[in-house]
């Protein structure tokens, strides 16, 4: 007979039905906590280095994870080294430096999850795209359909207000239903939290 406990699943999937469990989202640590965190997985008591580091990883618990175990495995890298390395490259230094608790770095979470989400809906490269250009937080919908404010107007005239977006994502702006896809796409691999019509990008 089994035991009395908990079993806890980590998953890149926002689809809580599935297992019919209770989901808690993963949310950012608490600067306080970002700081402890980092000065004790890279072997680095700079507090200063760790405070300034954990607001440009924007206390992402992997990127955390990540930048520590990079500072204790390769020779003579601080956290102050790090910083600098982030902010001249960052899209390689999220590449770089496997946590010991997670078997694929920040950068390689996000492509796999890419390249699912593509999958499942094509125009969710190009959305995930437009909505790197604007701040990630409290994205509203109606920003980025056009479309809706034109409502009441024909579709010719829905369609020319779109016309600098690119297929398949200017269909799926024009059509409620598509869009409706698109957005449970983007959300399902958590790339997204949508809540009140506003997005938030991770």
């Amino acid at each position: 007979n089994a035991g009395e406990g908990h079993v806890l699943i980590t998953s890149r999937s926002s689809n809580r039905d599935v297992l019919r469990c209770t989901a808690q989202r993963i949310q950012p640590m608490e600067e306080k906590e970002a700081i402890e965190f980092l000065c004790a997985r890279s072997g680095d008591g700079n507090r200063i280095a760790a405070k300034k580091l954990a607001a440009a990883l924007g206390c992402f618990p992997l990127a955390l994870s990540q930048a520590g175990a990079y500072c204790r495995r390769v020779p003579d890298t601080r956290l102050s080294h790090y910083l600098r390395m982030f902010q001249s490259r960052p899209i390689e230094m999220l590449g770089q430096g496997q946590p010991y608790d997670h078997p694929s770095t920040v950068a390689r979470t996000w492509a796999l999850n890419l390249e699912r989400v593509v999958e499942k809906h094509a125009a969710a490269g190009q959305f995930l795209k437009l909505c790197s250009f604007l701040g990630p937080d409290e994205i509203p919908l109606d920003a980025l359909i056009p479309a809706r404010r034109a409502a009441g107007h024909p579709v010719g005239k829905q369609s020319r207000e779109l016309g600098f977006f690119p297929e398949p994502l200017k269909a799926a702006l024009l059509d409620p239903i598509e869009f409706g896809g698109l957005i449970e796409a983007v959300h399902a691999y958590s790339l997204v939290e949508a809540s009140n019509h506003k997005l938030s990008m991770h």
